[in-house]
């Protein structure tokens, strides 16, 4: 919650008030004894559930395909929420490294570059045209001279004169 007030420049007091809430402690399903909210409005939910979070010390992230947030339950390293992304009915986990991959690429003008002549000589092979042993020396060369040009050692233009050849 810190996290995200730092991020979005806000004060913690007025973005949120935590007010009293009505809970008591009582008996559940004559089996435990646990919290138990007598809401009076909608806030008081949040507010509930929120101090439950902060209890926890529940972590969140952003989507790294949807940009919404997300609780981590086990692993921190999580990228992507379970939520259903677009028409397909496919969650954000399932095909967001796929879509921040072809994201990535559409932006990069070397990538995009270096994917389509990759692609180009790897048909060769299945056409008889190069043997795998030359596609994959030229593929080590290719992602060297890919590398320098996101580094800026090389330029675009010289890059692409470098596949053309």
């Amino acid at each position: 919650m810190l996290a995200y007030c730092d991020r979005h420049k806000c004060k913690l007091h007025e973005w949120f008030s935590f007010e009293p809430l009505p809970i008591n402690f009582e008996p559940v399903d004559n089996a435990i004894f646990t919290d138990v909210l007598h809401p009076n409005s909608i806030y008081d939910i949040i507010d509930f559930f929120l101090r439950a979070c902060i209890k926890r010390e529940q972590l969140f992230k952003i989507c790294k395909n949807c940009n919404r947030y997300f609780a981590i339950n086990s692993y921190t390293n999580t990228e992507y929420c379970e939520r259903e992304y677009g028409e397909t009915g496919r969650t954000c986990k399932a095909i967001g490294a796929t879509q921040t991959n072809k994201r990535k690429i559409h932006e990069n003008s070397v990538v995009r570059a270096y994917n389509k002549e990759y692609k180009k000589r790897f048909a060769w092979i299945k056409y008889g045209k190069i043997p795998k042993e030359a596609f994959y020396e030229w593929s080590k060369q290719a992602q060297a001279m890919r590398d320098k040009s996101l580094a800026g050692e090389v330029t675009l233009l010289e890059f692409l004169e470098w596949l053309e050849r």
